[in-house]
């Protein structure tokens, strides 16, 4: 297993992007998370923000003992869900959860950047 920060290095590398990573303090970004999250300027749920500085990985082997297996790496499924942002494969200001995008909170992260 990689982790999801050499990932999104990857990611961002296949992508020609400048973008870059940093770190923040798990207390103080959560904390930050969530009162953005209270206030509905957030596109972000709950499970985002509590979990993201956690090690955490599902254990396909009942599902693979089942006969399934998995048709995708992380990055594959990366590179998908941001090539299809890319051709506009949501529909009508709509995330893939259903929740309406929060143009406050991302034109406001933009400015910051």
């Amino acid at each position: 297993y990689r982790t999801l920060r050499e990932d999104l290095h990857e990611l961002i590398d296949i992508v020609n992007s400048k973008s870059k990573i940093i770190s923040l303090p798990p207390k103080f970004t959560k904390a930050i998370l969530q009162g953005l999250d209270m206030t509905r300027l957030s596109p972000l749920a709950p499970y985002h923000y509590k979990t993201f500085d956690k090690p955490y990985y599902f254990d396909l082997k009942p599902l693979i003992a089942l006969g399934w297996n998995p048709q995708y790496s992380n990055i594959e499924m990366l590179k998908e869900s941001y090539f299809s942002y890319l051709r506009g494969d949501y529909s009508e200001g709509k995330s893939p959860h259903n929740q309406p995008i929060k143009s406050l909170f991302l034109e406001m992260l933009k400015k910051i950047s």
